[in-house]
C-alpha cells in the first residue's frame, strides 16, 4: 500500500532501495519461517514488485542471516544477489545511503522511525477511499493466470537443499 501511494503522490518510481534491521534475528526464526515464505517474497522481489528494487540493505546483520542468504542463494537471479548488501552496524550504510536521508536511529540526519511511521499511517489514511474503491475493482484476470506457479516450481527444487543445511 506504501508503494502504491507514493506511485499515485510521485509517479512512476525508477526504483526503490529496501533497508531492513535483522538486529533481533536469531536462529529460532529462520527455523520456523517455511520455505514457501521466503520463496514467494523472493519472486515478488524479482518479478511482482510496482518498483525496481535498486538495493536491499541488511543493517546489524549477524550470523544468522549469512545462512539465510546462503539459504535462500539458489532461488535469487544473480541480478538480485548483486543487490544484497550485509552490513554487521549502520554506519556502513553510509557508503550506499546518504546520511541526511538515514533515520536518526540509524546515525542520520532523517526524523526519527517512529514519525516517519506517523507519517507514512497519515499518506496512508489519506488515501483510505481509494484503497476501498480499488477493493472493488478486479484488477486482476484469474483466467489468465499459469496452472504451476514458478514459486512452486523453485520450492520444490530448493526443498532437498534445505533439508540438509547443517547450523552450528
Amino acid at each position: 500500500m506504501t508503494s502504491e501511494v507514493l506511485q499515485l503522490k510521485q509517479g512512476t518510481i525508477p526504483g526503490m532501495v529496501l533497508v531492513y534491521d535483522v538486529k533481533h534475528l536469531t536462529l529460532s526464526h529462520l527455523m520456523k519461517s517455511p520455505m514457501s515464505v521466503m520463496t514467494r517474497y523472493a519472486n515478488y522481489a524479482q518479478e511482482g514488485a510496482s518498483f525496481p528494487v535498486k538495493a536491499i540493505h541488511y543493517v546489524n546483520t549477524n550470523t544468522v542471516l549469512d545462512k539465510l542468504i546462503h539459504l535462500v542463494r539458489p532461488i535469487l537471479r544473480s541480478r538480485l544477489i548483486n543487490v544484497l548488501h550485509l552490513h554487521s552496524n549502520p554506519e556502513t550504510l553510509f557508503k550506499h545511503i546518504p546520511k541526511n536521508i538515514v533515520p536518526k536511529d540509524y546515525g542520520g540526519d532523517e526524523r526519527s522511525l517512529e514519525e516517519l511511521n506517523d507519517l507514512n499511517m497519515e499518506n496512508l489514511q489519506l488515501f483510505r477511499e481509494w484503497f476501498l474503491e480499488e477493493e472493488k475493482v478486479k484488477r486482476v484476470d484469474e483466467s489468465k493466470r499459469p496452472n504451476k506457479k514458478k514459486a512452486d516450481k523453485t520450492e520444490s527444487k530448493l526443498l532437498p537443499t534445505f533439508k540438509k543445511l547443517e547450523l552450528d
